[in-house]
């Protein structure tokens, strides 16, 4: 069994899996395992039938964020960061082609990565 880059970038998802359970936000911590386990199956098979399960968990992943985002907007320095790495994560994800898509898709997972961390820890520490 050899992964690609694009399969172990999903493995960073566990840093904010931790976070979500040290900070007691349960619900992240389960629909972050669940966007790593189904986005894991869809690289590592790269089958079409998982295309619509990783897209959908993502996208709910993606919801949540901006859910934890509203609650601690403005906060010092998580707001800040997010809005970084938003724009990171974008660049990466509209600049990805056939040529670069394996590493450019392993960036786009480590920025979701670090964006879903600061959120975390500002709604966290927000309460």
């Amino acid at each position: 069994m050899i992964f690609k880059l694009k399969e172990w970038s999903n493995f960073l998802f566990i840093i904010p899996l931790i976070f979500a359970l040290i900070l007691k936000v349960y619900f992240m911590a389960g629909l972050i395992f669940v966007t790593m386990f189904v986005s894991l199956i869809h690289h590592y098979y790269e089958e079409k039938k998982w295309i619509m399960a990783d897209r959908t968990v993502s996208l709910i992943l993606i919801l949540a964020n901006l859910i934890l985002f509203y609650f601690f907007i403005f906060s010092f320095p998580y707001f800040y960061l997010v809005l970084l790495f938003v724009g990171v994560a974008f660049y990466f994800y509209f600049n990805t082609n056939k040529n670069n898509y394996d590493l450019y898709h392993s960036f786009w997972h480590l920025s979701s990565v670090i964006i879903t961390i600061f959120c975390i820890i500002g709604y966290g520490t927000s309460f």
